[in-house]
């Protein structure tokens, strides 16, 4: 029988692993392709992922500095964009740095690893604890959602990062060709 806790983890590996699977060979030439001027790229969705994980986790749920500022990965990386790609201007997106994936994915792992570390030492009840209101509102996701408790916002960073994932599999696709 699954737990809650192996559900977590496992909508977590597939998404990850979807995305490996859509980044495996993809030439920097592919992951900064844009669709046109008003879209974002691959390095720009992986990125988001990896923050979004951090993001939500750390700093949301668990009230600590995240691993992005605290490892110093923005200098690692050369990104120095505040937040993590949520409502980021087209300009923003045109002058996203360059990067390498590589690193990328070293900080992604990282913050898997602390996100399991939590995950696999909560209780059912810690899933409905009252996260309390960040400024003069609950932080919300999307219209009439609010994310008050480590259950909802788990759960809506599995359905965002999988639709990310997605994407990335999509804009592969549209470059490549169906499963290439």
């Amino acid at each position: 029988n699954m737990d809650f806790i192996e559900i977590l983890k496992f909508g977590m590996r597939e998404y990850l692993n979807d995305l490996e699977k859509a980044l495996d060979g993809m030439t920097v030439e592919e992951r900064r392709y844009r669709p046109n001027e008003e879209c974002h790229h691959v390095d720009f969705t992986v990125w988001h992922m990896a923050r979004i994980e951090d993001s939500l986790v750390n700093g949301i749920i668990l009230k600590k500095k995240e691993t992005w500022l605290k490892d110093n990965w923005q200098r690692k990386l050369g990104i120095y964009e505040e937040g993590n790609g949520f409502n980021f201007t087209v300009n923003q997106l045109r002058n996203f740095p360059l990067f390498d994936i590589d690193i990328l994915m070293a900080y992604y792992s990282h913050v898997r690893t602390e996100v399991f570390t939590y995950i696999g030492g909560m209780s059912a009840n810690d899933l409905a604890s009252d996260l309390g209101k960040r400024g003069s509102r609950p932080l919300t996701f999307r219209a009439g959602m609010s994310g008050d408790t480590p259950g909802k916002i788990l759960s809506h960073l599995i359905v965002e990062n999988s639709e990310h994932a997605g994407q990335v599999s999509y804009l592969r696709g549209i470059q490549r060709g169906i499963n290439n």
